[in-house]
């Protein structure tokens, strides 16, 4: 009899355990990012990464949600932006230096959740409400300078992950250029290079305005990720422009833009010699990736973009270098709106830690091969050099150096970064989009030359101080 007691009390106490056990999400995990299981006692092959690697859980009661977690991003900034204009334009009474930036702004206030509801379903939405002092990527409407909106999404998406593949819809970036897609709470520099801003931060307008591609960063699509033993593979199946929610048929001035974006990318990952080394390549291919502009009619419309950047990254001790190159082929991508471009452009950055400093240097180098820029889209809030009634003045290559050093807190939770950058704008654009002729203001004749006319030898520099605050959640 006591030895039955004794088995009807294991029993109970195993079943208790096992009960209790049951109830436990499976494997039990007291920090953010592990995966719930596929299946019971199936794990889902790889820890999983999350948008930050630092949060609050938070539980939740109803539907599957299993996890909900939220991460924040504050940066306050303070900008001295000085452009030297060593070629101006006298002859127009209206003709100005351009004006020296001098402001605080928040730079980016982001709040971010995400939601784990198990099998390895994720969903995750990141607000922006830093607004129109965003970089100057397109919006929902071609008439703002934004494309997150005032109050808008910086990421949204639907996550799937299975054996080290994972497979997301929604809003976020794609891969293309290698800085643009460092997060941004992680950016060594301040702001990011003439080079990545030209390409993938500003969005296509009228020929001859200086605006970028708008290439890379945000798109709606279909996301592929994967990696195994150190190669890691991917795609993206887009629409063919930035933005969120918009149509195509609202979005376009004339007609629409109904063609898609291609997206792929692979890399490699190794140690030698206590050098971690990463290798890749980005590719990608807008069949009209070069059509978002006020001017396209039925008779006068631009077309494809193909992209690549391959890059190199290593890190060895407290030393970390990253050399990338960013080449396009853009279809009737001049600043005549007819013949083609092959803009290209190079980044080089350096940098050393010790103990909670970080010494940075960064170089890039720009030739956009006669599509032009403005000084304000490359260099994010500078003024620009203007003249009158040409308008703002479009240069063909540019090229910065950069220096900064970086300041650690509390684990890397809050950084304080201090940097100038300089920079050279050269080979400014002659011409206007009207034809041939002339006019005469205030006694003086100013030769009127085509779109397509000759990029002069004219300079402007550009002094950037920048000092910002950041604090990550």
């Amino acid at each position: 009899m006591k030895n039955i007691n004794q088995l009807l009390m294991t029993i109970l106490g195993l079943s208790t355990a096992a009960f209790t056990y049951a109830q436990m999400p499976y494997p039990y995990t007291p920090y953010p990012g592990c995966p719930i299981p596929c299946k019971p006692c199936e794990y889902c092959c790889e820890p999983l990464p999350d948008l930050y690697n630092y949060g609050v859980q938070f539980g939740t009661v109803g539907c599957q949600t299993q996890r909900l977690i939220f991460s924040g991003l504050i940066q306050t900034q303070y900008q001295f932006i000085h452009v030297n204009d060593k070629t101006p334009q006298t002859i127009f009474s209206t003709d100005f230096p351009p004006t020296d930036v001098n402001n605080f702004l928040m730079r980016r206030v982001r709040l971010g959740f995400e939601a784990d509801l198990g099998e390895c379903w994720k969903g995750v939405i990141v607000f922006d409400f830093a607004g129109k002092n965003i970089s100057p990527n397109t919006n929902e409407t071609i008439t703002t300078n934004n494309k997150h909106g005032i109050f808008g999404l910086y990421n949204a998406y639907i996550e799937k992950y299975y054996c080290n593949v994972f497979l997301r819809a929604g809003y976020k970036k794609v891969n293309f250029i290698y800085e643009e897609n460092i997060e941004d709470y992680d950016l060594k520099t301040i702001e990011r290079s003439i080079a990545t801003n030209f390409f993938d931060e500003t969005m296509t307008v009228n020929p001859g305005s200086g605006g970028g591609l708008g290439f890379g960063a945000q798109h709606v699509g279909i996301f592929v990720d994967s990696s195994y033993k150190g190669f890691s593979l991917g795609g993206a199946l887009i629409n063919g422009y930035q933005g969120t929610s918009v149509s195509s048929s609202t979005f376009f001035t004339n007609g629409t833009n109904n063609e898609l974006g291609y997206f792929a990318y692979a890399s490699y990952e190794t140690t030698c010699n206590c050098v971690d080394i990463e290798i890749g390549c980005n590719v990608g291919f807008k069949p009209k990736g070069n059509n978002l502009t006020l001017s396209d009619t039925i008779f006068h419309t631009r077309g494809s973009i193909f992209g690549w950047n391959p890059y190199i990254v290593a890190n060895w001790n407290c030393f970390y270098c990253m050399a990338e190159i960013i080449g396009a082929k853009v279809e009737k991508g001049g600043i005549d709106g007819i013949t083609d471009a092959d803009p290209i452009g190079s980044n080089l950055l350096l940098s050393y830690t010790w103990r909670c400093l970080e010494f940075v240097g960064r170089l890039s180098y720009l030739n956009t091969d006669r599509r032009g820029t403005q000084i304000s889209t490359i260099i994010n809030n500078s003024s620009n050099t203007v003249d009158n009634p040409i308008g703002v003045d479009i240069y063909n290559k540019a090229f910065s150096a950069y220096g900064g050093i970086n300041y650690y807190m509390l684990n890397g939770a809050i950084k304080f970064s201090a940097g100038y950058e300089y920079a050279k704008l050269k080979d400014r654009h002659s011409g206007l989009l009207n034809p041939n002729g002339t006019f005469s203001v205030n006694g003086f004749t100013e030769p009127f030359t085509s779109n397509n006319g000759p990029f002069s030898n004219a300079k402007s520099y550009v002094h950037s101080v920048r000092a910002q605050l950041q604090l990550v959640f």
